[in-house]
């Protein structure tokens, strides 16, 4: 099996991501980290940790972004199964055994399984779950159930290299979510996942970011979604309605900072449903009653999304 791991500027936590691999029940691995131009000392703790142990390697390349470095280790990776981990997540000891036997007795391109959310030590942080939906995807339903949300925790990811490289691997386009167009792809040209109901690895957060602002992640979920309909028309319309909920939700549960970004919401949902939104009429609402009444009347919208609603002079 070979582990990927990407890594720019990661001296504070590479180490341990590191160790969590070496620590593993499943001995017949290969870890190629690859070091996306690191200017801090993540060089310096990869040369140590391949120094020690034979199975670690370490590839350069410029900085770049992540698709391109994990795409550089696919390349030179020798295993037939491959694992994701990022240099600031951590694994359980025993994720890569249970997941590699999976997938050596059933017929499955992809496993992933449940995790858990953590800041500084994961040992207290058990209680923050991610909640994955676990179970078959495959199929018409899986492509419909992944276009309604990206449900794959990528550290937790183990596919087989085959199945990878049949659809290319990841895109380097920029400004998408290169493993949910990844995910998607595997599902739309006939691959099967499997969620295990299993927590095997741990997901850093970062307290400082706040995934590198508002809406940015709701703004490449719909990037890599109108990307899918580009490479896949007879998924448009399944595409179109997915955006418009995602849109729908988010409006609905965030307190939307300035009334720009909600304008540029309702902008591209307007654009994908011929029943298109008031924007004079939000735009009053955002502005003269406030973010929380505007999340409320959009919760409601839907009974009364029949009828034409006046902009108030």
């Amino acid at each position: 099996m070979s582990v990927i791991m990407p890594a720019y500027n990661a001296e504070k936590y590479i180490a341990e991501a590191i160790e969590s691999v070496i620590q593993q029940t499943h001995a017949d691995w290969e870890l190629i980290v690859i070091d996306d131009g690191s200017t801090d000392n993540t060089a310096v703790i990869i040369k140590n940790y391949t120094a020690r142990d034979k199975r670690i390697r370490c590839l350069q390349q410029p900085h770049q972004q992540q698709a391109r470095a994990r795409n550089n280790g696919l390349l030179h990776a020798s295993g037939d199964l491959i694992a994701f981990l990022d240099a600031d997540d951590i694994w359980m000891p025993g994720k890569l055994e249970v997941q590699a036997e999976i997938m050596h007795s059933n017929p499955i391109d992809l496993t992933f399984s449940d995790g858990y959310f953590f800041e500084t030590n994961p040992k207290q942080d058990l209680q923050k779950r991610i909640s994955i939906k676990y179970g078959k995807y495959t199929g018409q339903q899986g492509v419909n159930d992944f276009l309604a949300a990206n449900r794959i925790p990528l550290m937790t990811v183990v596919a087989r290299k085959t199945s990878l490289e049949k659809v290319n691997n990841f895109s380097e386009l920029p400004g998408i979510h290169e493993d949910y167009d990844l995910w998607l792809r595997m599902l739309i040209t006939g691959n099967t996942f499997l969620g295990i109901n299993s927590c095997l690895a741990f997901y850093r957060t970062h307290a400082a970011s706040s995934s590198s602002g508002e809406g940015k992640i709701l703004f490449l979920d719909i990037n890599t979604l109108q990307n899918i309909a580009e490479r896949y028309p007879e998924y448009k319309t399944g595409v179109q309605r997915a955006i418009v909920d995602r849109i729908d939700d988010y409006l609905v549960n965030n307190n939307i900072s300035q009334w720009k970004m909600a304008n540029q919401l309702i902008d591209i949902r307007n654009g994908l449903n011929p029943a298109g939104l008031s924007v004079s009429f939000w735009k009053w609402v955002y502005t003269y009653l406030g973010k929380n009444i505007f999340r409320r009347l959009f919760r409601w919208k839907g009974k009364f999304s029949s009828a034409k609603i006046a902009t108030p002079k």
